[in-house]
């Protein structure tokens, strides 16, 4: 609306000059279209009278022009009709003023039709030699704007020798293609120059941008297992919103060769979207949860990963691996770590299998090594997933170090595999180092904090944590009778 208001506005000025040479024509008594003027005569040159006659051609020309831009700058034109490009408006103008100009010419100066347009050929194509370049920049605009291919709007990947750039078309304009990359910045490339690249549309048939990464294991992994990690992976990264779950990701195996098996990770990203950030999530997501399978990783050639050595859980070694990279116990020395991973075992469930229910009693918390855990909860009588565990979380803690019900429904929503840490061993631990009973009240306390969703708990002081702790740790020590351990 706006930009036809302002196009009514322009109109005001040819207008008046129209309206001024009409007054001035009837003020001399002469007819109001100059050229009907009886001085006005083959043989005359330019005068007093033949100049206003032909500079009404022209002031008529512009008055065409404008009234045609406001009667196309309509402001309830239908969603699915296109607006008509820049360049279009460019050569209906052009038109009109070749019309008009050659209608003054003729009918005021007398000059053959003929005679102007072979002139105006030659000057043409001297004027085209001359400016080829930008002959070639105008055409190639006007196939741009003819094939609907690319569109404003449309993300685009430029391949131009060894540059790649991704960018979303602003306009097409007579001359050059104006583009926007991702980060705001606006770039000007002629139109020839774009019309002779490699490009790419990542908004259609769908708008989507399709990419891969590869990554090599050790020939002695299961590759079923690898698959089922990465494709775990896979699906973390796109519960973020990193990566576009339709299509979903696809892991392949490509080949075997040279001691590994490598394989390709396809995924989607938006249009336009960062490609750095996916792909870093992917890789750490996938390496986190071949470490917390147990698969040791290295560092081939060109950036690759894999693992010399078994997979098996069943070996301590592995498991002590395991709960080095887990979070949780990053309190624990060498010793204890090493013991908790002799005296634990692996426990794998199937899809659907539950771990536990709300309700439960329970002594012993999880350590997820593969695959994934659904979390459940009972709200006004309803099933409510109100979490996803993925692997190197832990789970069941408050059962461990308190001996409270368990709070929630945990299943397998993937073939998964869990380590459970029992009371006895942890009795054992806090035996030796009554210690360890006030750090892992810390640890319990800010994990309840972080899982709670009340808005009074935004409002907690230091003085109320620092309660909170002592009360667990009070419910730690009453639990593996460390009469001690609060003092």
């Amino acid at each position: 609306m706006k930009t036809r208001n302002a196009l009514l506005r322009q109109l005001a000025v040819p207008v008046a000059i129209n309206l001024g040479l009409v007054v001035l024509f009837a003020l001399t008594g002469r007819p109001l279209l100059g050229f009907l003027d009886p001085a006005v005569r083959p043989g005359v040159g330019p005068d007093s009278h033949t100049l206003p006659a032909f500079l009404q051609f022209v002031t008529l020309a512009w008055l065409a022009d404008r009234l045609v831009r406001v009667a196309l700058a309509r402001p309830d034109r239908p969603p699915h009709r296109q607006p008509i490009p820049r360049i279009g408006l460019y050569f209906i103008t052009a038109g009109i003023y070749v019309g008009f100009v050659s209608a003054g010419l003729r009918l005021v100066f007398f000059q053959p039709l003929e005679t102007i347009f072979a002139a105006s050929g030659i000057f043409t194509l001297v004027v085209g030699f001359a400016l080829r370049g930008l002959v070639s920049d105008l055409f190639s605009g006007i196939a741009l704007h003819v094939d609907k291919h690319i569109v404003p709007g449309d993300w685009v990947e430029i391949r131009n020798r060894d540059q790649v750039l991704t960018a979303r078309v602003l306009e097409f304009d007579w001359r050059c293609t104006v583009l926007e990359d991702r980060w705001g910045g606006v770039m000007v490339i002629p139109n020839g120059q774009f019309s002779q690249t490699r490009i790419a549309n990542l908004s259609r048939p769908a708008a989507q941008q399709r990419l891969s990464l590869r990554l090599e294991v050790a020939v002695e992994h299961d590759h079923a297992t690898i698959t089922g990690i990465l494709n775990n992976a896979c699906d973390m990264v796109c519960a973020g919103g990193l990566v576009l779950k339709t299509p979903p990701p696809e892991v392949r195996m490509r080949e075997v060769a040279g001691g590994v098996i490598r394989f390709d990770i396809f995924y989607f990203v938006a249009p336009g979207a960062s490609q750095t950030l996916p792909r870093h999530a992917l890789l750490d997501a996938a390496i986190g949860f071949l470490k917390a399978a147990g698969i040791p990783l290295k560092h081939y050639e060109h950036q690759t990963v894999g693992a010399p050595d078994g997979e098996d859980l069943l070996h301590a070694e592995v498991r002590c691996r395991i709960l080095r990279q887990t979070p949780f116990f990053a309190i624990l020395d060498a010793p204890h770590i090493e013991r908790l991973a002799e005296q634990t075992r692996p426990r794998r469930m199937d899809a659907g299998d539950v771990l536990f229910r709300a309700g439960d009693a329970g002594d012993s918390m999880f350590v997820v090594l593969q695959g994934r855990l659904g979390v459940w909860v009972d709200a006004d009588g309803k099933r409510v997933e109100v979490a996803t565990l993925w692997p190197r979380d832990v789970l069941g803690e408050m059962s461990l170090f308190t001996g409270a019900p368990r709070s929630a429904t945990v299943a397998a929503t993937s073939p998964a595999t869990v380590l459970e840490i029992g009371k006895p061993l942890m009795a054992g631990l806090l035996a030796e180092d009554a210690g360890l009973a006030g750090a892992f009240a810390q640890l319990v306390v800010a994990r309840q904090s972080a899982n709670r969703r009340l808005v009074d708990d935004s409002r907690k002081t230091v003085e109320t944590v620092a309660e909170e702790e002592r009360t667990m740790l009070d419910r730690i020590a009453r639990f593996f009778h460390l009469g001690h351990a609060g003092h």
